[in-house]
């Protein structure tokens, strides 16, 4: 499934050039890693720009008065979040390097909630194409949890690719 805001031509140039810039939406899900094979799996030209962006949602919830530890430990957790998404994120890049050798690759692990953070940072960055992993949520557990790629497609002023496995496949 993707969402055109614009179409990048066959032979790979953009608005800009042959640069391409291309967000991958990145987290620990099979659904993740297969927005990633998608984009292995394609021609990019050479200059294409990857950014493959992990967002560390974090949560403060205020506990110390039952725990007088649990700021500590709090932190402690979210810093081994943090260094899971960096490592995630810079092996995804590696990847991309590795298989597009005339291209770059970036890794960036930011804070937040995920939908806000896709959308500023391709903002920021000037992304032409946004990929993304789907889910595949449906019924109450989508109206629960929400999707983030429709939100992101909806949202983001770039287009937007939506990769999803096979039925059966998850």
């Amino acid at each position: 499934m993707i969402y055109m805001k614009y179409s990048i031509p066959a032979n790979g140039m953009s608005r800009r050039g042959l640069d391409v810039k291309l967000l991958l939406a990145a987290d620990k899900s099979i659904y993740s890693r297969a927005a990633l094979d998608s984009i292995l799996a394609c021609p990019w030209p050479p200059g294409t720009e990857f950014l493959v962006l992990s967002v560390a949602e974090s949560y403060h919830p205020r506990t110390d008065y039952w725990n007088p530890r649990s700021r500590e430990l709090l932190v402690e957790h979210e810093t081994r979040v943090h260094a899971e998404h960096e490592e995630l994120a810079r092996s995804f890049a590696r990847q991309l390097e590795e298989r597009f050798p005339g291209s770059t690759a970036q890794a960036m692990v930011v804070e937040g909630h995920v939908v806000d953070k896709i959308l500023e940072v391709a903002d920021n960055w000037g992304a032409e194409l946004i990929v993304v992993g789907s889910h595949g949520l449906k019924g109450f557990s989508r109206f629960l949890l929400g999707s983030v790629s429709e939100a992101v497609a909806s949202h983001a002023k770039a287009s937007v690719r939506v990769i999803r496995l096979p039925a059966g496949s998850n």
